[in-house]
Parts: structure tokens; sequence; C-alpha cells
């Protein structure tokens, strides 16, 4: 088990059950949660083989806005980011971290214009992505 972490550790991604201090809630329900996940009995809309793939439909579904199983837009994600909910000096509060989630996802379009560029050069932003993510796999 993880050690209780106290709210000075500098950690972008955080785990809900070890961390101790303010935090933005990344899980589900929230707006910010990840409706793909590799557990079968998760609240997630769509179920994958796995948390890679869970992590990069995520990241892909966020960018491009499309998922073929998933038939609703990303729009709640990009209006949350745009009011600025997300750009704050808060880590990323959820259940997978230290683990490889789509928090990391997250983080790296936590600001209106970080969303701007991921969203113009989805193919460069999933690259970016999927090397951070396998390096924690």
């Amino acid at each position: 088990m993880e050690p209780i972490l106290e709210a000075s550790t500098k950690r972008t991604v955080v785990n809900k059950k070890t961390f101790r201090g303010a935090a933005i809630l990344i899980g589900r329900p929230s707006v910010f949660g990840n409706p793909f996940s590799h557990l079968s009995h998760s609240r997630a809309e769509v179920v994958v083989p796995d948390r890679y793939t869970a992590i990069m439909r995520f990241a892909t579904w966020v960018v491009t806005g499309k998922d073929p199983q998933l038939k609703r837009p990303p729009t709640s994600i990009h209006a949350a980011i745009r009011r600025g909910e997300l750009d704050k000096q808060l880590p990323l509060m959820c259940f997978c971290a230290p683990l490889a989630c789509h928090g990391d996802v997250l983080d790296e379009i936590r600001t209106p214009e970080k969303l701007t560029v991921a969203i113009a050069d989805p193919q460069d932003f999933l690259r970016m992505i999927s090397l951070r993510i396998k390096n924690k796999c």
C-alpha cells in the first residue's frame, strides 16, 4: 500500500485513498471522469482490454471529439477546462495514481491554451501522451 501523502508533496496526479490535502477530483462521476475502463466492474460506459487502451481512447476522444463506441462529444470536459476548473495549482485526484491514468492526459491539457494546442494537432498530442503512458505502464 502506498504511504499517505501530505499536501506539500509535489505530485501532479494523486491517489484519492492516500493523498491528504486539496486536490481536484477527476474520477467518475465527475465531469472529468474517464468513460473508458479496463475493469469490468467499473462505472465506465465502455470497457476496453487494458489500462493503456482506456487512457489512449480517453485522450483520442478528448482531442478529436470522436469514438466509435461513445456517442457523446467531450464538450463538458472542454467547457470545464475553458472555465479554468483544472487551471489551478492543485493536483488532480483519482483512484489510479501512481499508475498511469487519464489524469496524465488531463494534466497535459489543464489550461485552455494547452487544450487548444492539443485539439489543433491531435496526432502530435497523442504521440506525446502515448510515450508518457507507456513509460508509466
